[in-house]
């Protein structure tokens, strides 16, 4: 079998509306059906996404609305599963995301530093602390100030239970962070995904594989933002084996989560 034929697994993605008007966009669609047309043109089986309504633009207090709103989205299609949204400047998101993790489209917490307004370091504690009680994995937005690798490898530390994903790889076009991070990882239990624009920039991927090797880094698009079937073949053309190719398309993702088999 080609890479290319192999139905991939995409952990980081956003459907849906913003709350508010966006800056400096284009994107007048950002439908459930948009984002199946997408990931048919690059051959995503199954797409975890989080809601754009309790993300964008900045700030606090739409989440409990966009994680219902993504749920009953993610209920209609089969290849559409979700992550809930914590936000720790809404405390009902909490208390929802208790009874979503509950749900089997459900796959853990989604925490978004920088969108609403907090620095992780001050805030993580509460965060993870809540991941572990509840047997859930967390994705996080990183790269970025106030959510740098670093803290995530922090709390990855702390709770040695809990999977925590650092997304965007490169983000700022700049691996070290992340690469450092996933180093001083001893639990093992820290990733990151390609969710990010830097993933484009010659030899990035390949040199994050040389030095942490391809176990723990998952296939990420950051659909709607980012254009699918070219996240999807910076993959398949890269100067990887095809061993490494699967792992960061699919197994790694199926070690974490059996069910999307």
């Amino acid at each position: 079998m080609r890479i290319e034929d192999v139905q991939a697994i995409d952990i980081h993605s956003h459907f849906g509306p913003p709350h508010g008007g966006e800056r400096e966009t284009v994107i007048t669609d950002r439908s459930a059906e948009k984002l199946l047309r997408s990931m048919k043109k690059a051959n995503i089986a199954v797409s975890v996404n989080s809601s754009w309504y309790g993300l964008v633009p900045e700030g606090s207090g739409y989440s409990v609305r966009g994680n219902a709103q993504c749920l009953s989205d993610a209920e209609k299609h089969p290849e559409i599963y979700m992550w809930a949204i914590v936000d720790p400047h809404e405390p009902e998101t909490f208390r929802q995301a208790e009874e979503l993790l509950k749900h089997p489209k459900v796959l853990g917490l989604k925490i978004h530093p920088q969108l609403h307004g907090y620095r992780l370091m001050d805030e993580g504690e509460q965060l993870f602390s809540f991941a572990s009680a509840h047997g859930a994995p967390v994705l996080g937005h990183a790269g970025m100030e106030g959510c740098m690798p670093a803290d995530y490898g922090f709390f990855a530390g702390r709770f040695p239970d809990v999977p925590v994903i650092a997304a965007h790889l490169g983000c700022g076009f700049d691996p070290a962070p992340y690469i450092r991070a996933l180093e001083e990882n001893k639990a093992g239990n820290l990733y990151t995904d390609t969710s990010s624009a830097a993933s484009i920039a010659s030899d990035l991927l390949e040199f994050a594989v040389s030095r942490i090797g391809c176990g723990r880094i998952l296939f990420g698009t950051d659909s709607q933002s980012y254009f699918s079937p070219c996240q999807r073949a910076r993959i398949d053309k890269a100067d990887l084996t095809d061993a490494e190719k699967l792992a960061i398309l699919r197994g790694n993702a199926l070690r974490l989560f059996p069910q999307l088999a």
